[in-house]
């Protein structure tokens, strides 16, 4: 029978993580009294319809959110069908990715909330793709890309067709890993113009791309649902996964999310101080990563060997950034350098008048985890 447990001493998690199991296990209960900070958090986590799905007599907010995401896979799906038969009338080949798969495995397809359409194509079609989508009314946000060009129409649509599935931003030997990912893809049995990943690739796909998330910005409780339900569903290669993972170092770190995931969702097991750790970071992060996380994450990597936080290094680091940060977040100070000087002023008024709230929010983050 399942439970509320305490999470992190939080009745806003608790509630979450026990509303999200009675939504995967398709049961109900009646709606809870207060609870805007609750859709406000699942909002955050695009989690509100899957919970929401939960209540027997969801509040209106909850229901909005419900048809709200209903809504947008039926015209997801729609708009995504008229695209395929595109591609595959100009012979291009495609491998859906993330949620395009995931929607499959939870209750409800438009539980799964997505922002955008993931799909794996051959460089050389990403011209001809461009052709086929300003056809279609859609406008081009960017093109030649590291590895994706994007594509949004209104109200809702949003498209990334990816090259690749890392480059250099990501961590190296995952780059590395994925970089020949396109020779090993499956040839759909029925249409020969769709290819798949394996299902060991696709669930180590799904991990390292959180995962590359997560080391920036944190990620949010929807990826281990998603490695919930992927990996109770599918049958695997636990060797193979391992052997990859070795690869790329990440061995412990895969098993500390899918530990963490499977006592949430499955087993009601104790969480260790890791995995609450690392729960403590997904509620802060948003779905796929926030300034909030990535305080988080900046404070860990600036804790010295006895555990405490080096407050100096740590302020040193958010004034200088380095090169990588440079090139994706400030291209222009990347690409001159005569013009860095500047950048911490910039960032400082920017910061002072656009976020007040995040930086008053990190600052008192910040004395918290030193005091």
């Amino acid at each position: 029978m399942l439970r509320k447990r305490n999470i992190l001493n939080n009745e806003t998690y608790s509630e979450m993580i026990y509303l999200i199991n009675l939504a995967l296990n398709k049961q109900k209960t009646d709606s809870i009294e207060n609870d805007v900070d609750l859709f406000n958090l699942c909002k955050s986590q695009r989690l509100a319809s899957l919970v929401g799905s939960a209540f027997n007599n969801p509040k209106p907010y909850w229901t909005k959110a419900i048809i709200k995401a209903v809504r947008r896979d039926i015209l997801f799906n729609t708009q995504r069908e008229e695209i395929l038969k595109l591609f595959e009338k100009n012979n291009i080949k495609y491998c859906l990715l993330k949620g395009l798969k995931m929607k499959d495995y939870y209750p409800s397809g438009a539980y799964r909330e997505m922002s955008d359409n993931d799909i794996l194509v051959e460089e050389k079609d990403l011209i001809k793709i461009n052709e086929i989508m300003l056809s279609l009314g859609f406008t081009c946000e960017e093109f030649g890309g590291d590895h994706h060009d994007v594509y949004h129409k209104q109200p809702i649509y949003s498209y990334e067709f990816h090259k690749s599935l890392f480059d250099e931003y990501d961590i190296k030997e995952v780059n590395e890993y994925f970089s020949s990912i396109t020779n090993r893809l499956i040839q759909d049995k029925e249409n020969k113009y769709e290819y798949h990943l394996s299902k060991e690739e696709f669930y180590l796909y799904l991990f390292c791309h959180a995962y590359c998330h997560f080391v920036v910005n944190g990620v949010g409780i929807r990826h281990l649902i998603d490695f919930y339900l992927y990996t109770k569903n599918n049958d695997l290669d636990w060797v193979f996964i391992k052997d990859s993972l070795n690869k790329m170092n990440l061995v412990k770190q895969e098993e500390l999310f899918r530990n963490t995931a499977y006592k949430l969702f499955d087993n009601n097991d104790e969480l260790n101080k890791e995995e609450l750790h690392l729960l403590e970071l997904m509620f802060v992060s948003g779905a796929n990563g926030s300034s909030q996380g990535g305080v988080f994450q900046s404070l860990e990597k600036n804790r010295n060997n006895d555990g405490k936080i080096n407050i100096f290094k740590y302020i040193l680091n958010r004034i200088f950034l380095d090169e990588m940060y440079l090139k994706k977040s400030y291209p222009f100070f990347y690409k001159h350098k005569w013009a860095r000087p500047f950048l911490t002023i910039y960032r400082l008024i920017h910061g002072l008048f656009k976020n007040t709230k995040k930086i008053l929010w990190e600052i008192k983050t910040l004395f918290n985890k030193t005091k």
